[in-house]
């Protein structure tokens, strides 16, 4: 049997979540981000979706239907070597997605203790889909999730450390661009916000995906984090650029900004 382990040694998974919007409605997102790497598996050409659905008049139990996605995937990559890519929970409903290497009968799922035990409605639709369009498409996040991902676990980070997120220090910023004239445009502009422009890498690598790269730093706050990030991945986009995040060098001097 497949497993997606022992087609690639190195994977480890890498669960992360983020929020989003589906069909308008405020949604979370589970995701295993690892899989973009390899993905779409060559083999694993069925999604498996499975849709929890809340009982009328009631509401989803997150830690309950966290246990029943435990279990649940422990036993389908145990029998069929089923992938976790990730889960959706939206608007009263917990879609839990798998990737299948042939397609399994439906009752293997819908009969398994655990999810008769849960006392949910459960519905599974399984499908071909070779190219991996729902992990790639709908739970990979994109650029505002990344950095909702990316500013959680740093700012996570500083609260271990024991950081002071009142006290202003310098903060680093690098946004990266396919072309010189996106990069001198948009150093313009976030000077005009009140950065200095620390370094800039203006000669492009072979072969290299946004190979122009500045560097820009600011005087503020980790409780400014959110606001601020937002501000430049929004300002780096529309230079079609791509905002690679931000170094907390709270021993500086700031003095030298």
């Amino acid at each position: 049997m497949n497993t997606l382990k022992g087609l690639y040694p190195d994977y480890e998974p890498n669960i992360a979540f983020y929020n989003a919007e589906v069909e308008d409605e405020p949604a979370c997102v589970m995701v295993d981000l690892n899989l973009e790497e390899y993905a779409p598996v060559e083999g694993y050409e069925y999604i498996c979706v499975v849709k929890v659905l809340a009982p009328e008049g009631a509401s989803i139990n997150g830690d309950k239907i966290g246990r029943l996605d435990e279990k649940l995937t422990e036993h389908l990559a145990e029998a069929y070597g089923a992938v976790w890519a990730g889960s959706l929970n939206w608007d009263d409903e917990v879609h839990i997605f798998y990737y299948l290497t042939e397609e399994i009968d439906q009752r293997e799922i819908l009969q398994f203790p655990p999810v008769k035990a849960a006392k949910y409605d459960c519905i599974v639709e399984i499908a071909p889909e070779p190219e991996w369009d729902t992990y790639l498409a709908l739970l990979y996040p994109d650029d505002y999730g990344r950095l909702e991902i990316e500013n959680r676990e740093l700012l996570g980070e500083a609260q271990d450390e024991g950081d002071d997120f009142s006290r202003a220090r310098m903060v680093t910023h690098t946004s990266d661009f396919d072309r010189q004239e996106d990069l001198k445009a948009f150093c313009t502009e976030v000077e005009r916000m009140g950065f200095r422009v620390v370094a800039r890498a203006e000669a492009p690598e072979a072969d290299g995906d946004f190979p122009y790269s500045v560097e820009y730093a600011k005087v503020h706050t980790l409780l400014d984090i959110p606001k601020i990030t937002l501000e430049l991945l929004e300002l780096t986009l529309a230079h079609d650029g791509y905002y690679d995040g931000w170094l907390n060098t709270s021993d500086a001097d700031i003095d030298n900004l």
